[in-house]
């Protein structure tokens, strides 16, 4: 190697660190794609987004894949684990990324929806407040907006709401205010195909929102995030 190459070129344990603070970045942006969705980011924003990772992790990849070989074919007197390790660790690590890509999208939701209702909880609470002091109306049905908090009523009994619907079309995420709880018997119960939807919904649950109940993940106290179709 000419010492007119780069440094990381020049230096295995440079190269290295530069492979695996690339595919670290990359992560990083994978788990930031999935924080911002589940603060409600268009669809369309996030598809761009995991597009674009897509291509610089296969360009990123490739180009250190190949920077890889080479170092490895020109180092014939080094010793074979390092090699071995200038040559596999490229394809490794993308390897592992993409079978952590789901993982750490969900790592992010989970982050985000968690911190999305710490931050509105006092304001969940006032308007939870405001609506018990309401009577019916034929809005209940539609998603409303107060205090910078979007929401949809299901009077029930008991009184049910969801804050934060978002997705698309009939299929849609929301935070919901169980009182009662029984939601909680739906997370161990969510169904394994969607053909098994209707026979496995409790018939207090079904119809919930005006739409089927498809799962349920418990956040904290009497609150959860359900899916809806």
């Amino acid at each position: 190697m000419t010492d007119s190459a780069p440094p990381f070129r020049r230096r295995p344990a440079g190269f290295l660190v530069l492979a695996t603070a690339f595919f670290a970045a990359m992560a990083l942006a994978v788990f930031a794609t999935g924080f911002l969705d589940s603060w409600g980011m268009p669809l369309t924003a996030g598809l761009v987004a995991l597009g674009l990772i897509a291509f610089l992790l296969l360009i990123g990849a490739t180009a250190f894949t190949v920077l890889g070989l080479r170092a490895a074919y020109r180092r014939k007197t080094a010793p074979i684990l390092l090699r071995l390790v200038l040559a596999l660790a490229p394809p490794l690590l993308f390897a592992g990324l993409a079978l952590a890509a789901r993982p750490l999208l969900d790592a992010g939701d989970r982050l985000g929806v968690a911190a999305r209702l710490a931050q509105d909880e006092a304001r969940f609470a006032t308007i939870i407040a405001r609506v018990k002091d309401e009577q019916p109306a034929a809005s209940d049905g539609t998603q409303r907006t107060e205090d910078g908090i979007s929401f949809l009523v299901d009077r029930g009994p008991p009184l049910r709401v969801a804050f934060h619907p978002r997705g698309i079309l009939d299929s849609w995420t929301g935070i919901v205010f169980d009182p009662t709880r029984a939601l909680s018997h739906y997370v161990s119960q969510g169904p394994r195909r969607p053909g098994a939807r209707s026979a496995i919904t409790p018939d207090d649950l079904s119809g919930l929102f005006g739409g089927d109940l498809v799962g349920c993940r418990h956040l904290r106290d009497d609150f959860f995030l359900c899916r809806f179709t």
